[in-house]
């Protein structure tokens, strides 16, 4: 859990605003990027109501790692939570990987889930925090997924407590199996 926390304030840090004029030029690769990152983010505002919040990677040397991070204002099902996360792994990667131009970029080709992270944090409509022990944040870090509620610890303290952990691949046989029951 402090992974994500940690994760969170790096996306914040690294989208803190500064002039590049007068420090170094994108490079190729940071356009690259850049550019990778605001269009998935614009698909996924417009087709799942995602609203970026944050972004971030790993390109010392390659691009080893992208982030997204988003607000989503509804409450979700553990279920409906593993659909949105997945789907919106399923376009980063699609884009990620779609995109010739930037794959001598790529530390490693093809991307796969253990390359990207996204982080999904529920609020109410009007933005504001959610009731306790619902879904407050949704996370695929590492090829893991994560579902936090927030719930009162001993002391009577707020603190998002995870209430489900699985693979991504584990996630995937799942919607898989849910959907050929549904049929």
């Amino acid at each position: 859990m402090r992974l994500i926390y940690l994760l969170f304030i790096s996306f914040i840090l690294s989208n803190c605003s500064i002039n590049r004029q007068n420090v170094i030029p994108y490079t190729e690769k940071e356009r690259l990027a850049n550019q990778t990152l605001a269009q998935v983010a614009l698909k996924l505002r417009d087709e799942k109501g995602l609203m970026l919040c944050g972004t971030g990677g790993g390109m010392m040397n390659q691009i080893s790692m992208l982030a997204l991070a988003f607000n989503y204002h509804h409450r979700v099902t553990l279920e409906q939570g593993r659909e949105l996360i997945i789907s919106a792994v399923e376009t980063f990667l699609s884009a990620i990987n779609g995109n010739e131009i930037m794959r001598p970029y790529l530390e490693k080709y093809p991307f796969e889930p253990t390359n990207v992270e996204i982080m999904i944090f529920l609020k109410k409509v009007d933005g504001s925090i959610l009731e306790p022990e619902v879904l407050h944040v949704i996370a695929a870090i590492e090829g893991k997924l994560s579902y936090d509620i927030e719930a009162l610890d001993e002391n009577n303290f707020s603190r998002l407590k995870t209430i489900h952990e699985e693979t991504y691949e584990e996630a995937l046989q799942t919607l898989k199996y849910t959907d050929q029951i549904a049929l």
